[in-house]
Formats: C-alpha cells, sequence, structure tokens
C-alpha cells in the first residue's frame, strides 16, 4: 500500500514494492519455472506501482507548477543480472522502471 504525504510545498510519495529480499526466497526460479502469476505480480508491483504514483505526482505537480521525482530501483535493473539468477521477473521490472523514469523525465 502507498502512501502521499503533503507538507505545504513538500512531498513524499512511498510505496509498496517486491524487494530482493522476498523475490530470492521461494520466488527465485528459472525463467523456464517462472509462473505467470509471479511474473506479473512482480512487475504489477515493481512497475506498475510506480507508473501509478507517477500519475499521482504529476496532477499534484502540475497544480502546483513544479516538482521533482526521485525513484529507487535496483543495480539489477542497470547491471549485474548474473548475481541474481531465478530473478529474470524481478530484473525485468527494474529496468522497466529506470526505462519509465527516463521516459516520464521527458515529457515532465
Amino acid at each position: 500500500m502507498g502512501e502521499l504525504w503533503l507538507a505545504g510545498r513538500l512531498g513524499v510519495v512511498t510505496g509498496a514494492r517486491r524487494g530482493i529480499e522476498a523475490a530470492m526466497g521461494a520466488d527465485a526460479r528459472a525463467v523456464a519455472e517462472t509462473t505467470s502469476a509471479l511474473w506479473h505480480e512482480t512487475r504489477g508491483v515493481n512497475l506498475t506501482g510506480i507508473f501509478l504514483c507517477f500519475r499521482a505526482a504529476f496532477a499534484a505537480m502540475a497544480a502546483s507548477g513544479e516538482g521533482r521525482i526521485v525513484n529507487i530501483a535496483s543495480l539489477s535493473g542497470v547491471y549485474a543480472t548474473e548475481r541474481f539468477p531465478g530473478l529474470a521477473a524481478y530484473n525485468v521490472s527494474k529496468y522497466g522502471v529506470i526505462g519509465l523514469t527516463e521516459a516520464i523525465a521527458v515529457e515532465g
């Protein structure tokens, strides 16, 4: 569950995420063994969740005429995916967060 906190002109958005700690647990598995449910859940939390927060933040930023968005993804979204075998769904979702952040920076 996410949270939006505003105090005057300062706003902070925090969101739930499917962390690597959880992904490395029982959900770590080869791509051939990754279920559609795990794929969709991981992408839904890590990527769709960010998208929904972006969309809400953009509305607030447009109303105030300014704002900044900072995302924290994961190193596995940039490089070193070989260090995280069995986490394709997680790694792809973090690549997606980085790509979405770059795309929205151009729009914003």
